[in-house]
């Protein structure tokens, strides 16, 4: 697919897509690796043909050079998005996607007055969603060992922030082995957005294995007048206090039924009645910008009891974003050059192949038909290699320093290799159990170090006698 080939398609080709956008869940129509003119580089780019509210917008996923003089290009190469009021804009904008010649002067937008009758609102680049690349790029400095499921989600939320009026809440289902970092990565995911996006989300974290049973519903949605509870506020009133609210859900599998129901109609509906007045004088929950995000320890592929001893990455400062290795040490690089991931050219295929084959194996386990069908993506956390262990060990290290104020840079081969011996000594010890090994063997040389919080440290010796230097 070319993108110039929207500025010959016929009146049916048109009427194709817009069926598939009205009728996709999503509201969207993807063309991966969409061929650009030669005025581009890079050379191919993701775009989209999203349904707003009151109008349809195309927009580009992808940051894209553009040396070429026609202002419709430029105009999306430059804001990410061009809105249409109704499909015959956009059909108007897409046929202006012409071939064009390289330009000795870089295209001035506001200098460009010939658009025709093109009917095109307003657009302020600051308001324009965080992209794919740029999610999964700030993702994958926080979770370790599972790209494939930062690849889906961060795919999924980069679409769902295109929508300016979306009808229901993006819903996500991570299911895997506890302890491997699924709650973790919601929570990182309501902080990058609230720095990289033009909303400032919060996050909401409810532990589901205590709601097994029916009455604890009104934990969620209010207690009736003259029950127990009633002036306490419930989970779902945050979103009155800010509507860019990412609701987290842990074990999703241990919650009563009548729990699930609840969750039916905002899934499907984005709303939902409150039993008392809220703060705000209504009576109804609206979820239609939230995100949730549910999780399961359901185990659906691979050796459960494996699966059950292995974890995921944990979050880090923000200024430690990348950790090397080679056969003496462990390096960490305090400066920003990670580089995000690209997406795949068949990522649209395998979250709906996925999602769909999980979808039917949480029906077989016995979760209610009704709910699983409502969710958007299912995205299953998957065990670690020993090298992704590796490095999770050494960034928990990390983190361990900076709790103390010490920056560590160098790690020796030799505390590296103490720790995982001693954490191999006891078998039924997981990732998220390294921190209790770490403490015990590295406190009293952090704590009674004298170093300074700008430097940046090495840590060499043994575990039994570890020792700070400066580098």
């Amino acid at each position: 697919m070319r993108l110039t080939d929207f500025s010959n398609a016929t009146k049916d080709d048109y009427d194709w897509m817009k069926e598939q956008v009205d009728t996709s869940m999503s509201e969207s129509f993807i063309f991966d690796d969409c061929e650009l003119p030669g005025t581009c580089e890079p050379s191919t780019a993701t775009i989209a043909i999203n349904k707003d509210v009151g109008g349809y917008g195309i927009y580009c996923y992808d940051d894209i050079k553009y040396s070429g003089n026609n202002p419709m290009l430029y105009r999306l190469f430059e804001h990410k998005c061009i809105p249409g009021n109704d499909w015959d804009a956009l059909v108007d904008i897409c046929r202006k996607f012409t071939d064009d010649t390289p330009s000795a002067n870089s295209v001035n937008i506001e200098n460009v007055c010939d658009w025709g009758n093109i009917s095109i609102p307003p657009l302020k680049k600051e308001n324009l969603p965080i992209s794919f690349e740029n999610l999964s790029s700030e993702m994958s400095k926080v979770v370790i060992g599972q790209p494939d499921a930062i690849d889906m989600i961060c795919y999924q939320v980069s679409r769902f922030l295109t929508k300016k009026n979306p009808k229901k809440p993006l819903s996500l289902l991570a299911y895997g082995p506890p302890g491997i970092g699924k709650s973790e990565t919601a929570k990182s995911l309501a902080k990058i957005l609230s720095n990289k996006s033009s909303h400032s989300y919060s996050a909401v974290w409810t532990d589901l294995n205590t709601f097994t049973e029916a009455h604890t519903v009104y934990r969620l949605i209010g207690s009736p007048p003259g029950y127990v509870g009633y002036d306490d506020k419930p989970v779902f009133e945050a979103v009155t206090n800010n509507p860019y609210t990412i609701f987290i859900f842990d074990e999703l599998d241990k919650a009563h039924p009548q729990v699930l129901k609840t969750f039916m109609a905002i899934l499907d509906e984005g709303r939902c009645a409150s039993r008392s007045e809220l703060s705000d004088g209504s009576r109804e929950f609206d979820f239609k910008h939230c995100i949730f995000f549910f999780t399961s320890n359901y185990v659906l592929s691979g050796d459960t009891a494996e699966s059950s001893r292995r974890t995921i990455g944990f979050s880090l400062a923000d200024d430690v974003n990348e950790i090397t290795f080679d056969d003496e040490s462990v390096q960490v690089d305090y400066t920003d050059n990670c580089t995000a991931r690209n997406t795949d050219e068949s990522l649209t295929q395998k979250i709906y192949k996925s999602t769909e084959r999980a979808r039917r194996k949480f029906i077989e386990c016995g979760v209610l038909a009704e709910i699983a069908s409502r969710f958007h993506g299912f995205v299953e956390y998957k065990p670690l290699d020993e090298a992704a262990k590796a490095k999770i060990l050494a960034k928990q290290i990390i983190e361990t320093g900076f709790e103390y104020g010490i920056r560590i840079g160098y790690i020796s081969k030799d505390i590296m290799q103490g720790i995982i011996n001693e954490i191999a000594s006891e078998s039924s010890l997981t990732v998220r159990s390294f921190k209790a090994v770490i403490e015990g063997r590295l406190v009293d040389a952090f704590s009674n170090a004298d170093v300074d919080s700008l430097d940046i440290y090495r840590i060499e010796g043994s575990i039994d006698n570890p020792i700070l230097t400066k580098i």
